[in-house]
């Protein structure tokens, strides 16, 4: 086969699907990823061959990418509509007699291309968030649906927030549109993203069971996570033995993380933990003095670190969530926004993990649920009778097949 995949947006999105890349040219296909330059040094060492896409702000830093009403207009205006135009003349120049194109959610150019010139699309979602279902409703930020509420509401609001997205995305998508002589495009967030021939959710049944409405030609694969730099060794003061290490990581949340590290470090000081906080570059942490029982790194491999350590506090991505799930880790999750309250709650639900919501005093309630944790052993527990289910290499395999199953079904059909 040769695959072109595309994906952008933040590294939990970007990273499932360059691990899914590798995994596929290891079965022996060609294998490319285009993406928005800062991922090209994480997909080269991964061995694929990178398309760079130009003029995509990307919602790294943005001020707004986590309120709960304004991110609308930062990812309509700094990630989706901009990468509409590169993402469809790079296909463009491909045959889709021998290309299958595999994209997330937020390619739309890669759905137009799909629509034109015929590509095999597969649409991969990397949370069970980005699929709507009204019988199990996404959790939204500070908006959770009792189970009581009626059908009919249901549908007027969330018919509510697909009529929002389309009048943040509509002009400019089906003005390109027209101009390709296609139909305008409506309900664009939560239906016409989606491939009509394939999308595979990259996690387990287990973590987030299937509702009757969920689209027909979806299937599970599980988690993939790409743990990028997994030759970097640990540090040599976390291999000593003495307190458990709890592990506080925002992923690429970058600026908007500073409050959850200060929080951390105030939960943590003088604490009977050794606090590890994997602030990633910048922020200015260089020149910031931290008590004695708190370190900070830009950067260590979950994958290496997780099996050392006895807690992870972090803000609710998939990746961080899938990685704790498979080192057998219990979590608690302070979500940021957009899916992380859904991948909350789904974590307390399996009983591996507790939410805290930002309000009142979160040091101390932090400091309190840590140390209630540490001397629970039944949340270990749990989450090692779990582990198997969320290995990686496992659900990696799985979602190749798919993927090498459809293609077979394509040249059946063509």
């Amino acid at each position: 086969m040769r695959i072109m995949l595309v994906v952008f947006g933040t590294a939990g999105d970007v990273f499932p699907l360059i691990g899914v890349g590798r995994a596929l040219q290891e079965r022996g296909h060609e294998v490319h990823l285009a993406s928005v330059p800062e991922y090209q040094g994480s997909v080269e060492r991964a061995g694929l061959t990178f398309h760079v896409l130009k003029g995509i702000p990307g919602t790294k830093d943005a001020v707004d990418f986590y309120h709960p009403t304004r991110s609308m207009r930062v990812v309509a205006e700094r990630l989706l509509i901009p990468a509409l135009r590169p993402v469809y003349e790079l296909l463009s120049l491909l045959d889709p007699a021998d290309w299958t194109v595999i994209a997330n959610a937020y390619s739309y150019g890669a759905r137009i291309a799909q629509e034109k010139h015929g590509f095999w699309l597969t649409t991969c979602v990397v949370t069970p968030f980005s699929l709507l279902s009204l019988e199990r409703m996404p959790i939204l930020p500070g908006i959770a649906c009792p189970p009581w509420v009626p059908m009919v509401l249901r549908r007027a609001f969330f018919g509510v927030v697909a009529r929002l997205w389309d009048r943040a995305l509509a002009p400019s998508i089906n003005a390109f549109r027209e101009s390709l002589g296609l139909d305008p495009a409506k309900n664009i967030w939560y239906e016409w993203c989606l491939s009509p021939h394939r999308v595979i959710g990259l996690y387990p049944e287990w973590f987030a069971p299937k509702p009757t409405d969920w689209p027909a030609q979806f299937v599970y694969g599980g988690f993939t996570v790409f743990d990028q730099g997994v030759s970097q060794e640990v540090p040599a003061e976390l291999l000593e033995p003495g307190d458990p290490l709890v592990v506080f990581a925002a992923g690429s949340a970058g600026q908007t993380a500073t409050a959850f590290f200060q929080n951390a470090i105030s939960a943590s000081s003088g604490q009977r933990w050794r606090a590890v906080l994997l602030t990633g570059e910048g922020g200015g942490w260089l020149n910031t003095r931290l008590p004695r029982n708190v370190f900070r790194y830009n950067y260590v491999p979950m994958s290496q670190l997780l099996p050392l350590s006895s807690l992870v506090v972090h803000h609710g991505g998939l990746g961080t969530t899938s990685l704790a799930l498979s080192a057998a880790v219990p979590q608690i999750v302070i979500p940021f926004g957009h899916d992380q309250f859904d991948n909350a709650a789904r974590i307390e639900q399996l009983g591996v993990g507790r939410r805290i919501l930002k309000s009142g005093n979160l040091p101390l309630r932090l400091r309190s649920m840590i140390e209630r944790m540490l001397q629970d052993p039944s949340w270990s527990a749990r989450c090692r009778v779990l582990a198997p289910m969320a290995a990686i290499e496992g659900s990696l395999a799985s979602v190749c097949e798919q993927i090498e199953a459809d293609s077979q079904n394509k040249q059946r059909l063509a």
